[in-house]
């Protein structure tokens, strides 16, 4: 039992983890995503302040109106603290779609969008940069990531058994303890985001992720 668990402990940690490797890297560049991409599209943030002040929302609904394709609504918008700042439209299609809207003046400043390094980053982080295609029933992308972390788990839960492989020199010399005690909440930390991907992967009538 120990050798079995001792081959895949060592057998799936190289390339599973080489996988989560990147997920993990593309996450946190994904986190700075914003502060970028606003540094670049600047113009779209910030609005243009009048002494006339801010119009009132029932108007700009109207300036923002002549400006949506047929069947597209306004879904919901948010007013930020900062006067200096235009107003974030979000509109019912595309999908997760939002216009930045001067809201001294009405002007549609543009789509709030990322830059495309972080466009990248997010489908790395999410697919591994495969896309849904049409028929298929089973997204590879999305459903490697999620196998990929569940197995990555269960490395972490065979590494802090008693049945793993022996520990490092440096946690032998200290306390195994502490060793098996990172790996068990590191896993703890890991199961909750890990399970519903490869489920709602194969199973399309599970709610998505």
């Amino acid at each position: 039992m120990k050798k079995t668990f001792k081959r895949l402990h060592l057998w799936l940690a190289f390339p599973f983890g080489l996988i989560l490797f990147l997920i993990c890297f593309s996450g946190a560049m994904i986190e700075f995503a914003g502060e970028f991409s606003e540094w670049a599209y600047h113009d779209r943030y910030e609005a243009h302040v009048t002494r006339q002040g801010r119009l009132p929302l029932p108007v700009l609904m109207q300036r923002v109106q002549p400006h949506l394709a047929p069947g597209v609504t306004v879904t919901g918008v948010s007013i930020p603290t900062d006067s200096t700042r235009n107003y974030e439209f979000s509109l019912s299609a595309p999908p997760r779609t939002e216009w930045l809207v001067d809201p001294y003046t009405g002007r549609v400043a543009g789509e709030k969008e990322h830059l495309p390094f972080f466009e990248t980053m997010f489908k790395l982080h999410r697919w591994l940069l495969d896309f849904p295609h049409e028929g298929e029933g089973i997204w590879w992308g999305k459903l490697i990531v999620g196998v990929s972390t569940l197995m990555f788990l269960f490395v972490l839960i065979s590494g802090s058994s008693p049945f793993g492989p022996a520990p490092p020199a440096a946690c032998a010399n200290s306390s195994p303890s502490i060793c098996a005690a990172v790996g068990i909440a590191a896993g703890s930390i890991s199961t909750p985001s890990a399970a519903p991907t490869p489920l709602s992967s194969c199973w399309p009538w599970l709610p998505p992720v």
